[in-house]
């Protein structure tokens, strides 16, 4: 015993040594983890960065480089609240550091707070005029300001002191990529490259746009070359969050979705962010996995609940592919609908109301309130028609007495109406309002973070009209046969070819008219730019804008570009009855006719030339119902003129415009 005690005694200073040594191997100073911090960030593994900073201080909690560090890597997965409480610290701990003011101004940017970043980038200038950081910084927030113009003139200054600033270089190839100028964007992204050939960032930017071009063109050679400049980036950094999430976007595109799958998955385990989430929701569900897509979507939705175009893609995904009404995600949205009908009634926006109303209902039929508040609102515009429906469907889900009574005293009521009295009550007269349908809208910009957004607004915009008389959409499921097609300038002659050959084959309906553009997303902001062409003639009659940055962007995008839509197709109808003393026609309220509109026949010299007008046959509109309305003319003779067959327009300079 006493042997083995003098053996410990002696070999214990020695354990005690090879440990020390052993623990100064494993175990790192703050200074080294700061540097593995650093060079983790400059990878864009911002995970291994966070937790490299974060051991760093807490062996040197005032550590300021570590902190800057964390911070810097907080603000590049997002956390802008943490980014900023360290940039603060670092500012207690040197007022001086040009890199926290520059770092809070960064988040103030991004936090929509313009005029404070400004404050702190000016601060930073006054520390040193030298700090390419801050002047490339008001770049930047002038291009975030929409401020392109001095953007520009900020860039040419900084290019003149630093030629080849990385990124100021980079955000010149942005602003030129969305002017569509992407040779000079690629010029820009070569120097970028030139000054860091070993960095990732300018390897990705090129093949961001040489994929935008092949998008915009469809020119395979394009294609190679982004796949070529995207693969550089990821043999520099195989585990680049970036250079994988577009990968995956050049495969999705290619509709190789198990590729896009696989690459959107390697930038997930780097950073969760809701648009990868998003990507992969949309990704299972084209390659037919219903529940894993439904499983992203979900996470998508917790990560990101004020994304519009996740929360139209997530109803849609739920609509189309007929889940049960009870199923919790639609619940969830049918809630947040209606929610959002009640604040439209409180801003008293009818359209708003009855978008959000028949969303409700899209997603949950049985919700009782939302049916009752679209009866008030549908009574209130005199749309007898769609009560009584409404009603209709109220009985057959709740079917209760007082139900019964009101459907019994609105049939009732309905015999002293236009459309009841001319036989129009128990089948809708025929419509002629022109047939629409709305296309996949195109990227006017960057490839979008939401992939399939083009398609996302074809589909709102096409439920959206619907509650608008004059024009009669391709619904929601039938416009599904036109994905795809694009409306670009390389490949329109080619996608009306195929929708000929679809209309052909029956598995197209015939339209009047095509709607179709470019979507801009500008941070929040949504930018829409829609043209509205004659399908038979092939000419444009209508370009316009819209736009909107709140939460609800996309739908109030959508419903102002079919409001306007309303106001600006040509439509006609028909004479449905020849009266004794006027006409009755499939044209009313619906429509936006009302006692006094005035409406148009005309009478040609020559059938075979409708140019050549002989006469004009004005009648008044005396009474107004939704579908149908009674028009008396302003000589009674004319009555003798007409035939049956004659088509009616209203006479608005506007909306006078004849449809052949």
């Amino acid at each position: 015993m006493d042997v083995m005690k003098k053996a410990i005694k002696c070999l214990l200073p020695m354990a005690i040594l090879l440990f020390a040594v052993d623990f100064q191997a494993l175990g790192k100073n703050a200074v080294s983890y700061n540097k593995d911090g650093w060079e983790y960030l400059r990878q864009s593994e911002n995970r291994r960065a966070i937790f490299s900073f974060k051991n760093a201080l807490k062996l040197n909690p005032h550590y300021e480089m570590a902190l800057l560090g964390l911070a810097d890597a907080y603000f590049e997965v997002g956390v802008y609240d943490e980014a900023l409480t360290l940039y603060e610290k670092v500012q207690k701990l040197n007022i001086k550091s040009e890199k926290a003011l520059t770092g809070i101004a960064f988040i103030f940017i991004e936090q929509g707070k313009f005029t404070r970043a400004m404050e702190y980038f000016e601060k930073a200038l006054e520390i040193s005029q030298e700090n390419m950081e801050a002047h490339y910084g008001i770049a930047y927030l002038y291009y975030s300001m929409n401020r392109i113009v001095w953007a520009k003139r900020k860039i040419d200054g900084i290019l003149k002191m630093a030629p080849y600033h990385y990124k100021t270089l980079l955000l010149m190839a942005d602003i030129k990529s969305e002017e569509k100028r992407l040779n000079e964007a690629k010029q820009y992204v070569q120097k970028a490259i030139d000054a860091q050939s070993e960095a990732t960032p300018a390897f990705i930017k090129m093949g961001q746009i040489y994929f935008q071009d092949y998008l915009n063109t469809g020119n395979k050679d394009s294609l190679t070359e982004a796949v070529y400049y995207l693969q550089n980036a990821l043999s520099i950094h195989p585990g680049s969050y970036q250079a994988n999430r577009e990968m995956g976007l050049v495969s999705y595109y290619e509709k190789n979705y198990a590729a896009a799958i696989e690459h959107f998955k390697r930038a997930l385990e780097i950073n969760a962010t809701p648009s990868l989430l998003y990507s992969l929701a949309d990704c299972y569900d084209r390659a037919g996995d219903q529940e894993t897509s439904l499983d992203y979507f979900l996470k998508a939705y917790k990560a990101a609940p004020t994304d519009p175009f996740l929360k139209s893609r997530f109803e849609q995904f739920l609509v189309m592919h007929d889940y049960a009404m009870g199923h919790p995600a639609r619940n969830m949205f049918n809630n947040d609908n209606y929610y959002l009908a009640q604040k439209a009634i409180k801003m008293n926006m009818p359209d708003e109301v009855i978008m959000y109303l028949r969303r409700t209902l899209l997603l949950n039929p049985m919700n009782r309130d939302a049916r009752e508040a679209l009866i008030k609102y549908y009574a209130g515009m005199d749309y007898d028609r769609f009560v009584i429906d409404e009603l209709k469907e109220l009985q057959r889900i709740n079917p209760d007495n007082s139900v019964r009574e009101r459907l019994s005293t609105a049939i009732l009521k309905r015999r002293n109406r236009l459309y009841h009295q001319e036989g129009y009550s128990a089948e809708m007269p025929p419509r002629d309002v022109p047939r629409v349908l709305v296309m996949d809208f195109i990227s006017g910009g960057s490839v979008s973070l939401h992939p399939d957004a083009g398609e996302v607004i074809a589909v709102d915009m096409s439920f959206i009209l619907q509650q608008f008389g004059r024009l009669d959409p391709v619904s929601m499921r039938k416009r599904a046969s036109v994905h795809g097609l694009r409306s670009d300038e390389d490949h329109f002659s080619d996608s009306l070819d195929r929708m000929d050959a679809m209309i052909k084959e029956g598995t197209l309906e015939p339209f009047d008219f095509i709607l179709y553009g470019e979507y801009l997303e500008k941070g929040d902001r949504l930018i829409l730019t829609v043209n509205v062409m004659d399908y038979r003639k092939g000419i444009i009659i209508d370009t316009f804008t819209v736009s909107d940055g709140s939460r609800e962007s996309l739908q109030r995008v959508c419903l102002r570009a079919a409001r306007h839509v309303y106001g600006v197709i040509p439509f006609k109808g028909r004479i449905l009855k020849l009266k004794d003393e006027g006409i009755v026609v499939n044209l009313g309220s619906f429509d936006g006719m009302k006692p006094g509109d005035k409406l148009v026949i005309y009478k040609y010299a020559d059938f075979s030339n409708k140019n050549r007008i002989k006469d004009k046959l004005i009648f008044t509109i005396d009474q107004a119902d939704m579908d149908v309305s009674y028009a008396v003319p302003q000589k009674k003779d004319v009555l003798l003129d007409i035939d049956p067959s004659d088509v009616v327009y209203p006479l608005e300079r506007r909306r006078a415009r004849r449809i052949e």
